[in-house]
């Protein structure tokens, strides 16, 4: 820990912020005051968190591990890692096209698609009698 003094200059504070960041690549605000010499409560008076340096530096700090996970996935032979960056990268029609289950609601309505691999055949025999047989209108009785 730093040596304490009485009083921090609000731009002090920000530069040993930015260093606290940039050292313990850190990506939250509330991890930010345990690097620092003053408390928590010190660091929200000042109104540390809402300052656009501070917030730029943490979200640098998240683009960069996010580009160097992905940079990992793409280069790995592990499946699983690259099924989620393609999931990432997929455009919506993609996204469809691969997912297990997907369902989409859009002007009340419910279009539903199912991996039809995981149904039975009696199932898949419902839904085409079903789907052949005309609606049945009831009055209500």
């Amino acid at each position: 820990m730093r040596e304490r003094k009485t009083y921090y200059t609000m731009q002090e504070l920000e530069r040993l912020s930015i260093e606290a960041i940039k050292t313990h690549k850190l990506f939250f605000l509330n991890d930010i005051p345990v690097y620092l010499p003053i408390s928590r409560t010190t660091f929200y008076d000042y109104e540390l968190n809402k300052s656009d340096t501070i917030r730029e530096a943490l979200e640098q700090n998240r683009i960069e591990i996010k580009i160097s996970m992905r940079n990992r996935w793409y280069n790995s032979n592990h499946p699983t890692l690259q099924i989620l960056l393609y999931r990432l990268l997929a455009d919506d029609e993609e996204r469809r096209r691969i997912a297990q289950q997907y369902l989409e609601v859009s002007g009340g309505e419910i279009h539903a698609s199912i991996d039809v691999t995981k149904l039975s055949d009696d199932t898949i025999r419902q839904i085409r009698e079903a789907k052949s047989r005309p609606a049945q209108i009831t009055d209500g009785e």
